[in-house]
C-alpha cells in the first residue's frame, strides 16, 4: 500500500506537466494557421508592391492548402493572381500563366462545391483571361466556360468588384475586335458603352475610369478619353480606400498616357 501511494504521489506531477504541455501546444499549433492568415492579409494590404502581391499569393495558397473547406482564401487566392498580372506588365509569360493557375485551381476548388457561385466564377473569369493573355487567344482558352462564368456573375450581382463583368466584356471586345465584330458584331462604341455602365456603378474606381479613356481612344473620341485620365489624375489615394492600390496604379498609367495624347 505504502508503495502503490508513492507512487501515485509521484505520478501526480508528472500528470500536471502532461497537461500543462497539451494546453500550451494546442494554442502554438492552432496559432501557426492564425500567423500565416495574418502575414497573408499584410501581404495583401501591402500589394501595391509587386513582391508583396507575389508573397501574398504564396501565402494563401499555403493556407488553402491547409484548409481545403475554406472558400474566402481561395477567393483571396484568386484575386491576387489576377492582380499580380495587372500590376506588372513586364512579368514573363511563363511566369503569368504558373501564377494564373493557382487563382485558376483555387476557383474550381470552390466551383466543384458549388457551381453557381459568383465570387469563383469572377475570379476564374479574370485568371483565365490573363492565363490567355499569356499563351494567345488560340493557345485552348476554354470560351464556353469563360462565358458561363460571366452569366453566373451577372444573374446573381452585375454590380460585383465595381461592374467588373461589363469590364469583362470591353476588354475582350477590345482585343478580338475583327474577330467579334465578323461574328458578334460587336464595335469600339459598344466597349465604351460597357465602359460607361461600370463607371455609373462606382465612378471612383479608376480602372473602370482609365480604360474607359482606352475605349474613347480607340474609337478616335479624343477629347472624351482626355476627360477620363483627367478625373484619374485629379483623385487623391483614399477616394475609394478599399482599392488604393488600385487607383493609385491607374492614377500613374493615366499621367503617362496622357501626354501622349
Amino acid at each position: 500500500m505504502r508503495g502503490e501511494c508513492k507512487e501515485t504521489v509521484m505520478r501526480k506531477p508528472i500528470l500536471r506537466w502532461s497537461w500543462a504541455l497539451v494546453f500550451f501546444m494546442v494554442p502554438f499549433s492552432g496559432r501557426s494557421a492564425d500567423d500565416l492568415r495574418t502575414r497573408a492579409d499584410a501581404a495583401w494590404a501591402a500589394r501595391e508592391t509587386p513582391a508583396q502581391t507575389l508573397l501574398a499569393i504564396q501565402l494563401y495558397e499555403q493556407l488553402a492548402a491547409k484548409n481545403p473547406a475554406d472558400k474566402a482564401v481561395r477567393i483571396r487566392l484568386a484575386q491576387a493572381a489576377s492582380w499580380a498580372f495587372e500590376q506588372d506588365p513586364k512579368m514573363g509569360n511563363d511566369k503569368v500563366v504558373q501564377i494564373m493557375d493557382k487563382g485558376i485551381k483555387a476557383c474550381k476548388e470552390i466551383l466543384a462545391q458549388n457551381e453557381d457561385d459568383p465570387e469563383a466564377n469572377y475570379w476564374l473569369m479574370w485568371d483565365m483571361a490573363g492565363r490567355t493573355l499569356a499563351r494567345g487567344v488560340f493557345s485552348g482558352f476554354a470560351f464556353k466556360e469563360a462565358l458561363v462564368a460571366t452569366i453566373m456573375v451577372a444573374k446573381s450581382d452585375i454590380g460585383y468588384q465595381y461592374g467588373g463583368v461589363y469590364c469583362y466584356w470591353a476588354i475582350v471586345i477590345n482585343t478580338l475586335p475583327n474577330l467579334l465584330g465578323r461574328f458578334f458584331h460587336f464595335s469600339n462604341d459598344d466597349a465604351v458603352w460597357l465602359y460607361q455602365r461600370a463607371v455609373a456603378l462606382e465612378p471612383r474606381y479608376l480602372r473602370s475610369r482609365f480604360f474607359l479613356g482606352v475605349s474613347y481612344e480607340v474609337a478616335g473620341k479624343k477629347a472624351e478619353a482626355r476627360k477620363e485620365y483627367q478625373f484619374c489624375i485629379s483623385q487623391p489615394d483614399d477616394a475609394l480606400p478599399e482599392a488604393i492600390p488600385e487607383n493609385k496604379l491607374y492614377r500613374e498609367l493615366a499621367k503617362e498616357t496622357i501626354l501622349k495624347l
